[in-house]
């Protein structure tokens, strides 16, 4: 495991697949699960601290900046009503990022 962090550190820094796939090593490297020894598929179910900051990096770093969604029924919103049908646009970033929410 180290010595394949070390080759992509010094050898791939520029390449974004090998910056990703670096991320995903060091993450593998610091769960106490794969610790020890290589990743093995076994391990992939376990990597509990792996997936924990994989979920919180696309949280915080969604790829879609917005999604959108029908109303099924027409439903109060901070003072408006919203018709069935209507299309309602989510800002994913702002979801994840406003202090109130």
């Amino acid at each position: 495991m180290r010595s394949a962090i070390t080759a992509m550190i010094s050898e791939r820094h520029h390449d974004a697949d090998a910056c990703e796939n670096l991320v995903a090593l060091l993450l593998a490297a610091a769960d106490p699960e794969t610790s020890d020894g290589p990743v093995r598929s076994e391990h992939i179910s376990g990597l509990t601290l792996t997936r924990q900051v994989f979920s919180e990096a696309m949280r915080l770093y969604s790829l879609a900046a917005i999604i959108t969604r029908m109303a099924t029924r027409a439903f109060p919103l901070g003072g408006f009503v919203v018709p069935e049908g209507a299309v309602i646009v989510v800002p994913i970033h702002a979801v994840h990022h406003h202090a109130a929410l």
